[in-house]
């Protein structure tokens, strides 16, 4: 299974010159997760921005697949990886289901 997380380095635009850190992947995430909630409700109401992250299933982030439930919780589980040689390697995926 390749790391998503590996891409993320390609969509970083090359004008910020900064390479991502162990935080960058959450945040391209959870930007990508409001700028799609805001796309499908066609709205920036609040209201309506939380009800279409809500309906979000199985939705593809560089962290995982998120499913948000009625409390927001979204990420199920987490990728396990390591760096062999400068590569970002896939070890596991642990679920974390309720």
């Amino acid at each position: 299974m390749p790391c998503r997380g590996q891409k993320l380095r390609d969509r970083i635009p090359r004008q910020v010159q900064l390479e991502p850190d162990v935080y960058s992947s959450w945040a391209y995430d959870a930007l990508n997760v409001i700028a799609t909630a805001m796309n499908t409700a066609k709205s920036t109401k609040p209201d309506d921005i939380r009800k279409a992250i809500l309906g979000l299933k199985n939705w593809k982030g560089v962290e995982g697949n998120y499913t948000f439930d009625e409390n927001g919780d979204g990420l199920r589980g987490y990728n396990i990886v390591k760096n062999e040689g400068g590569k970002v390697k896939f070890v596991e995926h642990i679920n974390v289901d309720k």
